[in-house]
């Protein structure tokens, strides 16, 4: 299973996931990046890649978001990430007349196993 289908289906029960952008402002939604660090090297390859993910929480601004936001670092946690940190980020909203959106912002890391195929 991918990292991208791990988060997915990790934090789909609490939310709407999606990789770029969320789709309902009206509810509680999440987006998510990452980069990748090779590390463990052996014979000049990773043996292994840390994924350092962060995980975007988007709630309407008068949403009581305490309980998602204590469930989201909760079931992170359960499916094997690091235990997040958590970044308000504040109020946003993209243009004049869109919804204004409470940003939090949760940091973890994930270790996959690299598996060199050789074929490209």
């Amino acid at each position: 299973m991918t990292v991208d289908n791990r988060i997915i289906q990790t934090l789909s029960p609490l939310a709407p996931v999606n990789r770029d952008e969320i789709a309902d402002k009206t509810q509680p939604g999440y987006t998510f990046n990452y980069d990748t660090l090779p590390i463990a090297f052996s014979s000049n390859a990773p043996a292994h890649e840390r994924y350092l993910i962060q995980v975007h929480l988007f709630c309407p601004e008068g949403c009581d978001s305490l309980q998602i936001r204590n469930a989201t670092k909760q079931v992170l946690f359960k499916a094997r990430f690091s235990w997040p940190a958590e970044v308000d980020a504040g109020l946003e909203s993209e243009s004049p007349g869109d919804a204004t959106l409470q940003h939090y912002v949760y940091e973890c890391e994930r270790t996959e196993r690299v598996v060199i195929d050789g074929g490209f």
